[in-house]
């Protein structure tokens, strides 16, 4: 497909493009009967209005991108790859990566039974916050086990974020198992083994 290219001048003048719009999709279908579907998507929201040779810390460009790839192979499930990205400061974005299987393809979606592998980045949040940095995983049966980072019960916080940039040895994954949203379990990483606690009580530990 085509682009919208927007026109800016640098400081001496001269002309300097910059594209606000770029996309291309398209299929391959394979002699063994296998497809690929992808797209990409670029686009930015102040292409007409950024200025490259600014010194301003807020002057960054707006930039959003969306890949993706669905691919149905001999003998395996069909399969969806999906990044998307966004920048949300000179330094600062956020990203989603979304690996799919299983179920079918309608229109631009993955429906029936799928199971679903996702991580989650926002570059200007702290790495223990879990409501912005996480794994998701959900099986067809659409039981959810989310994982982050987080603190030690014992640490303090400053001294858990000082860390980030150390050892990092205040720091833990943890995380809880859900069905149809109701927390069944709590999910615990100590030395390499993974330890789930249910809340009747019982508890497995995996290695």
């Amino acid at each position: 497909e085509g682009d919208v290219v927007t026109v800016i001048n640098d400081e001496d003048g001269e002309p300097e493009q910059n594209l606000s719009l770029v996309s291309l999709s398209g299929e391959l279908n394979l002699a063994t009967e296998e497809s690929i579907i992808f797209s990409a998507i670029a686009n930015s929201s102040n292409a007409n209005s950024y200025d490259p040779n600014s010194d301003a810390e807020d002057s960054f460009i707006e930039a959003n991108l969306d890949v993706s790839f669905t691919a149905q192979l001999t003998d395996l499930p069909l399969a969806r790859f999906t990044l998307s990205s966004e920048s949300t400061g000179s330094e600062d974005g956020l990203a989603e990566l979304d690996i799919s299987y299983g179920g079918t393809l309608s229109g631009d979606e993955l429906t029936g039974p799928v199971r679903r592998i996702q991580i989650n980045w926002d570059s200007s949040e702290a790495e223990t916050n879990q409501d912005f940095n996480n794994i998701v995983i959900t099986n067809e049966e659409n039981i959810v086990m989310t994982l982050g980072v987080t603190c030690t019960e014992d640490s303090k916080h400053a001294e858990c974020a000082e860390s980030e940039a150390t050892e990092g040895t205040l720091e833990e994954v943890r995380g809880a198992i859900t069905v149809n949203g109701e927390q069944v379990a709590s999910v615990d990483r100590h030395d390499d083994v993974w330890i789930i606690r249910y809340i009747d009580g019982t508890f497995e530990s995996l290695q």
